[in-house]
C-alpha cells in the first residue's frame, strides 16, 4: 500500500476517533465543564491531525506554503496545553477548580503563544537538508512562549494528575 494512502487513512482514522470519542463524552453530560474540556481537547487534536497533514504535505509545494501549513500546526497546539491544564483542574468533577486568578494568566499566554505561532517570531523559516523532502522549521526568538504553553503546561497538568493521584490512594 501507498505511505500517503496509509498515511491518510491512519490520519482519517485518528481524526474520527477522537472526534467520536469527544461527542459521545460530551453528549453524556453537556453541563459537566470536565466533559466539555473534554470535547475541546479531542476537537483540538482532530484540528492538529489535518492541519498537520497539510503541514507535510501542503496543497502548494512552495516553502511559503509549508511555513504557512507548520504555523497553523502552531498556532492550534497553543491551546492544546492550556485545554489540558482546565481539563485536568475539572477532573473527574463538574465544575473548574482553578482560580481565575490563574485561568487569566494561562488564556493570555495561550492567546500570546497562538498569535505568535502566525509570525515569524516561532519558526522564521523553513529550511530543507541533503536535498530531503522533509522540511526542518528555523525556529525564531518566541519559541521558548511556545514552549512554556504547549510544553510547560502538559508538564504541569501531568505533574498535578500525580499529586491529585497521589492524595487519593493515600500515598501522600
Amino acid at each position: 500500500m501507498n505511505t500517503l494512502l496509509l498515511e491518510i487513512l491512519v490520519g482519517i482514522f485518528i481524526f474520527l476517533v477522537s472526534l467520536g470519542l469527544g461527542f459521545a463524552i460530551f453528549l453524556k453530560n453537556p453541563r459537566s465543564a470536565t466533559h466539555r474540556f473534554f470535547f475541546l481537547l479531542s476537537l483540538l487534536i482532530g484540528v492538529y491531525i489535518v492541519i498537520n497533514y497539510f503541514s507535510l504535505h501542503p496543497p502548494t509545494h512552495t516553502i511559503e506554503s509549508q511555513l504557512f501549513w507548520i504555523r497553523m500546526v502552531m498556532m492550534i497546539t497553543s491551546f492544546i496545553g492550556p485545554v489540558t491544564l482546565f481539563l485536568v483542574h475539572t477532573f473527574p468533577g463538574e465544575r473548574m477548580t482553578m482560580r481565575l486568578r490563574y485561568i487569566i494568566p494561562v488564556c493570555i499566554l495561550a492567546l500570546v503563544s497562538a498569535a505568535a505561532a502566525l509570525t515569524p517570531f516561532v519558526f522564521q523559516s523553513v529550511e530543507y537538508f541533503n536535498g530531503s523532502i522533509t522540511p526542518v522549521p528555523v525556529p525564531g526568538p518566541a519559541i521558548p512562549i511556545f514552549f512554556a504553553d504547549f510544553v510547560g503546561l502538559f508538564i504541569v497538568s501531568f505533574f498535578l494528575l500525580i499529586m491529585r493521584y497521589r492524595k487519593e490512594t493515600g500515598e501522600d
